[in-house]
């Protein structure tokens, strides 16, 4: 039986959840834990394409977050124009507090891709070798990263932060071709990213 990937409609389900207004409820509980940062993210490099841009949500006081990217790569770079659409996920490691409006930190996370464009499949037609490739138009993509943010908004019952982080990262078929074929790892299997993020009021 072939895998099952997520379709287009569970991606606009998870993209209209993203950016829903939070339920009131939400924003009248004291207790920091239970408040939810809507954010948007703009981001050259890395896995989505040559730049992306996103929306999404932090929850339990800033510290995990989830989002939504489009990312674009052009045909005069790579020789064929390619939309992405990704789902990373981030989790803080480690943070310190630099200055009172100052706070650095470290985290890791994981995404999952899709690429829209000519010659990668979700299910290979039928002219491929039955199993013997691997789907091209979706990986996931595991990454560390650190960031620098800056407080701009705070009052009693909350605090908006924007934010500049690098991230690196690499995809599934990288990792599995080295622990499993017992490829050589090569830097070209790492990718580097640079963003910006910020809290929406």
């Amino acid at each position: 039986m072939s895998p099952r990937y997520p379709s287009l409609s569970c991606i606009a389900i998870i993209f209209i959840f993203l950016c829903c207004p939070v339920n009131s409820s939400a924003h009248a509980q004291d207790t920091k834990i239970n408040r939810v940062y809507k954010h948007f993210a703009g981001q050259y490099a890395g896995n989505i394409g040559l730049v992306s841009v996103g929306v999404g949500r932090s929850v339990f006081n800033n510290t995990l977050a989830v989002g939504l990217f489009y990312g674009y790569l052009p045909a005069s770079i790579n020789g064929v124009e390619v939309h992405t659409i990704a789902i990373k996920s981030a989790l803080i490691i480690f943070s310190v507090k630099i200055s009172r409006e100052i706070t650095g930190l470290t985290y890791g996370g994981i995404g999952a891709q899709y690429a829209i464009t000519r010659n990668t499949y979700i299910k290979h037609p039928e002219y491929y070798p039955n199993g013997y490739y691997s789907p091209e138009a979706i990986h996931l993509m595991p990454f560390i990263g650190a960031k620098i943010r800056v407080r701009y908004h705070n009052s009693e019952k909350e605090q908006r932060w924007v934010g500049w982080y690098t991230e690196l990262g690499t995809l599934d078929d990288h990792i599995y071709n080295v622990i499993n074929h017992r490829y050589t790892f090569e830097p070209r299997m790492l990718n580097l990213a640079f963003g910006v993020s910020i809290d929406l009021l």
